[in-house]
């Protein structure tokens, strides 16, 4: 095998070795971002009871750059995943997004599509 040959088995296995590292460090970047949103599959939030006193049927949250309904279900103390709001968070009163902070909670669904009707993009 000639030098010229040899130099360029390891000019190509010096780059296949960059593009295997390079190609893990895009993985482990793009898993890290993913972890927050592993657990929308369930699309499930356990509730905590001292977080709320009253009773709730919904629930605004502003999760992960959008708006998201979640419904409750008082009697298995969890809340599930229901629609996503089309609000932008620009156009809200600054009490509103103080509010968003904990979840804005609403007391049946007349309540909540009254709210969504008058913020609503």
């Amino acid at each position: 095998m000639s030098k010229k040959t040899f130099g360029l088995y390891i000019v190509l296995i010096a780059m296949a070795v960059i593009t295997i590292i390079l190609a893990i460090v895009i993985l482990v970047i793009t898993d890290d971002k993913n972890k927050e949103d592993r657990h929308i599959n369930d699309e499930t939030r356990a509730v905590n009871q001292s977080e709320v006193e009253e009773t709730y049927d919904y629930v605004l949250r502003y999760e992960r750059q959008s708006f998201r309904i979640y419904r409750n279900i008082t009697d298995e103390n969890r809340e599930v995943f229901y629609d996503y709001a089309d609000i932008n968070v620009d156009n809200l009163p600054q009490d509103i997004k103080d509010r968003l902070v904990n979840g804005i909670h609403f007391k049946g669904e007349a309540e909540l599509y009254d709210f969504l009707q008058t913020y609503s993009s």
